[in-house]
């Protein structure tokens, strides 16, 4: 997943759809996000991922995800089926190809599009009909298409205000949204490059891992400490030096069995 692109979208906050908390909402953010690349077409640059190359109100995508860095408190990422073509400054989701006035179009056309499912339509192509910007057949595919798909939300909180201790924790990850959302706490502040690279999209970069019990770095080296104080203890008292081997035998051992157990 080395196609890492980058778009710098400093002060321009407003112009995206950011609360994303359904697949509407959802279908909101990729129009905005498409129309938004293609409008800045000529700044959309390829880069090699790195701890500095990434920053706040930047727009990245790497591979099929999307990553939005809010705030300093805040960044998300969606899945992005989209390919974006410069030259024709268009995207294509599959065969569907719509370009800058499309995606305008369709914007325009989904409140009477939803609205119609309060009536009583039971489809799009039903609720299109009567609506008053009818969508094309490739417009009405490509709602359909999104709305069907996979969002991926992830979320990244760094929450001072709603905190509370092990049941709200400082810094999390919120996946998902409505009822479908759960959250993992995290026992550090993640900066941009560090989200990034929970979704594998840094080459070279091991895969992120959940911990039991503790935070890893501290545990580890918590048994680290033990392992050497028992061996410090095993030289002094063992002066026959098979029973010594035999000591530390048993203290490596046990602390490692000790350590699989719980991390």
């Amino acid at each position: 997943m080395n196609n890492s692109r980058i778009i710098h979208n400093k002060g321009n906050s407003a112009r995206l759809h950011c609360n994303i908390a359904s697949a509407k909402e959802y279908l909101f953010f990729i129009l905005d996000a498409a129309e938004f690349i293609l409008t800045r077409i000529e700044k959309f640059n390829e880069i090699e991922l790195t701890p500095c190359s990434v920053a706040l109100d930047d727009i990245v995508i790497c591979g099929e995800r999307l990553f939005y860095f809010v705030a300093k408190d805040k960044c998300f990422s969606v899945n992005f089926p989209l390919n974006i073509n410069e030259k024709k400054r268009a995207i294509h989701l599959k065969d569907i190809e719509l370009n800058l006035s499309s995606i305008s179009h369709i914007r325009g056309a989904l409140d009477d599009l939803f609205s119609g499912f309060l009536k009583g339509y039971r489809t799009l192509e039903e609720s299109n009909t009567y609506s008053s910007s009818v969508l094309s057949l490739k417009e009405i595919r490509f709602v359909e298409q999104i709305l069907t798909s996979e969002s991926g939300y992830v979320r990244y909180d760094y929450d001072k205000g709603n905190e509370n201790g092990r049941f709200h924790p400082l810094n999390h990850l919120d996946f998902n949204y409505n009822r479908g959302t759960f959250k993992i706490g995290l026992y550090q502040r993640l900066s941009p490059y560090e989200f990034i690279n929970l979704f594998g999209c840094i080459p070279k970069k091991e895969c992120s891992f959940l911990e039991r019990i503790l935070h890893p770095m501290s545990f580890r080296n918590f048994i680290r400490k033990i392992r050497a104080f028992f061996k410090t203890i095993v030289w002094i008292v063992c002066k026959n030096s098979r029973r010594r081997y035999r000591a530390f035998r048993k203290v490596f051992r046990l602390s490692s069995a000790f350590f699989r157990f719980v991390a």
